[in-house]
């Protein structure tokens, strides 16, 4: 939906009904101690007291988190000159910091054919291409997110 608050704003908006489900899927942009609804209602003042915690998500805390999780995507994506090798190699991705995750990806993109990571121009188009079943592997807070939509839509 945009910014932060564009997206809350529409999640606030949004009615859920038999055939309609809403989801509020936003960077944490700091690590997070707590709960999602916490991390929320603490950092940035949102009551979320309308929300189930099934319906409240971060990607914990930078959504580059998720992305670099598929390395042969981003070869795909990125082509010649892309250095996989320069991205974190941590199991849990969300353990990485959001300066070491960009710091990684501007490192591993920097002399592809599609030259240096760029989120507004790049993201959109990645997060279509990424396999979300490493992405779950390396991101607990994906595979939470994953569980809970399957459920939701085959409820």
């Amino acid at each position: 939906c945009g910014s932060r608050t564009k997206t809350f704003t529409a999640f606030r908006g949004a009615s859920p009904g038999k055939d309609a489900r809403r989801t509020l899927l936003v960077d944490s942009e700091r690590p997070a101690q707590s709960k999602a609804r916490s991390h929320l209602q603490e950092g940035e003042g949102w009551n979320l007291s309308f929300a189930t915690d099934g319906e409240i998500h971060l990607m914990v805390e930078t959504m580059e988190s998720w992305i670099i999780a598929d390395t042969a995507a981003l070869a795909n994506f990125y082509g010649s000159g892309f250095l996989p090798g320069a991205l974190p190699d941590a199991e849990n991705l969300e353990s990485v910091g959001k300066t070491e995750i960009a710091k990684g990806f501007d490192n591993a993109t920097r002399n592809s054919s599609m030259k240096k990571y760029h989120k507004i121009q790049h993201a959109s188009e990645l997060l279509k291409l990424i396999d979300p079943a490493p992405v779950q592997s390396r991101c607990p807070s994906a595979r939470r997110f994953f569980e809970e939509v399957t459920k939701a839509i085959t409820a």
